[in-house]
């Protein structure tokens, strides 16, 4: 499968095994080691890819991120004496320190409540699935026995009223979620 070693070097390019040093587990020692180039002759493999997990044109910007990250982590200008020896507690408490950085109590508290928002809502939505299915179910039981019995415009209104409550319910589904989304 190309697909799946594409993305395993996509995703290779993308981290640094320098990562692992960051976190103060040794010195570079040596010049880092990279990932297997990709390029965007991998990106046009997608094309032809069916299901592909994401667009040539998505691929293509996310190895040019990919590209500026790398050159930002290489700039000279951007580390410090001493980053090299940085442990994960060093380094968050320097990001707690620096203002306008992380996650502000606001935004979690923000976040906590559309999350609970969505959970009362997708409840909500499958309850009225569920009733839509067994209403389906009932439907289809009902219009088989009648189809013997009626001509055919019958079953086809039934069908098409069922169609119309069917998209009624995503379309009152859609309108629900549109607030959430929107915070």
């Amino acid at each position: 499968m190309p697909s799946i070693a594409f993305l395993i070097s996509l995703l290779l390019a993308s981290v640094s095994i320098n990562d692992v040093q960051a976190q103060g587990v040794g010195r570079r020692a040596s010049p880092p080691v990279t990932a297997p180039a990709v390029g965007a002759d991998d990106c046009e493999q997608l094309a032809g890819v069916p299901n592909a997990p994401m667009s040539v044109e998505a691929c293509r910007a996310m190895l040019d991120m990919a590209k500026g990250f790398e050159a930002a982590a290489a700039d000279p200008s951007a580390q410090r004496a001493g980053d090299d020896a940085l442990t994960c507690a060093h380094i968050f408490a320097e990001l707690k320190a620096m203002a306008g950085v992380g996650i502000s109590d606001a935004n979690a508290a923000q976040s906590a409540a559309v999350v609970k928002d969505g959970a009362a809502l997708a409840t909500r939505q499958a309850t009225a699935l569920t009733a839509f299915v067994a209403e389906s179910y009932a439907l289809g039981t009902g219009a088989g026995l009648l189809s013997a019995y009626t001509p055919n415009f019958v079953g086809a209104a039934i069908a098409a009223a069922w169609q119309a409550k069917l998209a009624a319910l995503g379309a009152r589904a859609q309108a629900e979620q549109a607030p959430i989304n929107a915070r």
